[in-house]
């Protein structure tokens, strides 16, 4: 029979393997997630990689898919005490961090809610959307609706990212018809004379 350190030692090797492998997948993965959101399309996790047998890729699907009643699909049920007293934005934070990738605002939204955040006045979810999309410190925006950590990604992934904004804000610029520098000055009605003629507006300009 096989000393029990050994055996041990072997499984704890193995499993060492296993989490290097995992980190490696997690990787890969925020970069596909990232290309999922630009594109508006459903994001993979490891659970629907997982699920698929060996050497098989994912159908493609027309657009996202709504879990109703449920949020954080990938790592379960928000507590209803889970952010407790938090902020909605320290709440948002909080939740992305859970999920561990890119999330549309609806579902933070749900879930801040859901988690016992302090949300004040009917407009609570229009102000958080702006903080998120205002917010420079550690949220990016990703794709529509669609926002993210910067911890998720490498700096090239995010200066990327960012790029695109930039270009996608200049071209919608571009559209907008410009405006008339001036207008010619409106024409005056002669004023009557005591001859019975008529004289120009002497205020008028020329």
């Amino acid at each position: 029979m096989a000393d029990e350190s050994h055996v041990t030692k072997t499984i704890d090797d193995i499993k060492r393997q296993v989490i290097a492998r995992l980190d490696e997948a997690r990787t890969a993965l925020i970069g596909l997630n990232t290309v999922e959101a630009l594109f508006g399309v459903p994001m993979t996790t490891l659970a629907d990689l997982a699920a698929l047998p060996s050497g098989t890729v994912p159908a493609a699907t027309n657009g996202p898919t709504v879990q109703s009643g449920t949020f954080g699909r990938r790592s379960g049920p928000v507590r209803a005490d889970e952010f407790l007293g938090m902020e909605p934005m320290e709440a948002a934070k909080a939740y992305l961090r859970r999920v561990g990738q890119a999330t549309d605002f609806d579902e933070i939204a749900n879930a801040v809610a859901t988690g016992g955040a302090v949300v004040q006045g009917a407009g609570w979810r229009d102000r958080l959307e702006t903080s998120l999309m205002r917010s420079s410190k550690g949220i990016i925006k990703i794709g529509e609706k669609t926002y993210g950590l910067e911890d998720f990604y490498s700096e090239e992934q995010i200066r990327r990212i960012r790029q695109s904004r930039r270009a996608s804000r200049g071209e919608r610029k571009k559209k907008k018809p410009a405006k008339a520098k001036g207008s010619a000055p409106k024409a005056t009605a002669a004023k009557p004379t005591k001859e019975g003629g008529t004289k120009p507006d002497e205020s008028a300009k020329e």
